[in-house]
């Protein structure tokens, strides 16, 4: 196996909730500084080149277990509607489905509202509510004979954890799909990384999810094309019935607000 950190390197850590961006900023840094990211599943192995021995090395990472990995490495956590966090976890389990289906067929908008809801139980970090809503979740993974997936707790407790720490860098993902390179830039900056407008530019190019999807397609790999679905924001007012988004909002007021993810359904998560 390839040892990929060289002597020199120093790790830059990308941290975030599952299905906030994490994998779309950790290419988008590997580029722009010209650095390798360290592949953990497909997506990330398709930014892997030999040719790229910069001075850092990128990891992209949901949990970080080791301290000291953190003290000694520049850290991003980036953050994103939990709303939105729900709706792009469930596609990602699921990606047979689509929004026609989920808003046409009874049974599909029947097992994408108890999947949404099993997932922010899951994502409270309670017990009660994981074994409550995991049963179906058991017999279908049974079914396709795939391992449970990995416990990450709460997504209020995983942001507040990481974007409490006055060392790490945070970014909001709206924020940074909504201008890419202003957002890229205050990273570089935050950081202390220098890199040249032009090469800012076209990393953030290279990187649209337009672009990438397109390449994906065009060599054939179907299953990164699929892992990209479009990575647009507010896709939870589309689909979510009221009542969940008002679960939703209740269970994460707290980190909503400091956000300034607006709350919706529920009077008490609005500043």
């Amino acid at each position: 196996m390839r040892e990929f950190k060289l002597k020199e390197q120093e790790d830059i850590l990308v941290i975030g909730f599952p299905k906030s961006g994490n994998t779309w900023l950790a290419r988008l840094l590997a580029e722009v500084t010209d650095s390798n990211l360290v592949p953990s599943n497909p997506v990330d192995a398709a930014d892997y080149s030999l040719e790229r021995k910069a001075d850092y090395l990128i990891h992209k990472k949901h949990i970080v277990d080791d301290i000291q990995t953190v003290v000694n490495s520049k850290t991003v956590y980036i953050v994103r509607d939990v709303r939105d966090v729900l709706i792009s976890g469930f596609f990602h389990c699921n990606r047979w489905c689509t929004n026609s289906l989920i808003k046409n067929n009874v049974f599909v908008r029947w097992y994408f509202n108890h999947e949404i809801r099993r997932l922010n139980n899951m994502w409270q970090g309670t017990i009660w509510g994981e074994l409550k809503y995991s049963l179906i979740r058991f017999i279908i993974s049974l079914v396709r004979k795939k391992s449970p997936h990995v416990r990450f707790g709460s997504w209020s407790h995983h942001v507040n954890k990481w974007t409490n720490d006055s060392k790490v860098v945070v970014v909001r993902y709206e924020d940074l799909l909504d201008d890419t390179e202003v957002q890229v830039r205050k990273l570089l900056d935050a950081l202390k990384l220098d890199v040249h407008d032009d090469i800012l530019k076209q990393a953030v190019l290279n990187q649209s999810f337009k672009k990438k999807k397109a390449a994906f397609i065009e060599f054939g790999d179907l299953k990164n094309s699929q892992f990209l679905r479009g990575g647009k924001t507010g896709g939870w007012k589309e689909l979510l019935p009221r009542e969940i988004v008002k679960e939703i909002e209740i269970a994460h007021a707290d980190m909503m607000n400091k956000f300034a993810y607006k709350a919706e359904c529920f009077e008490g998560s609005r500043k």
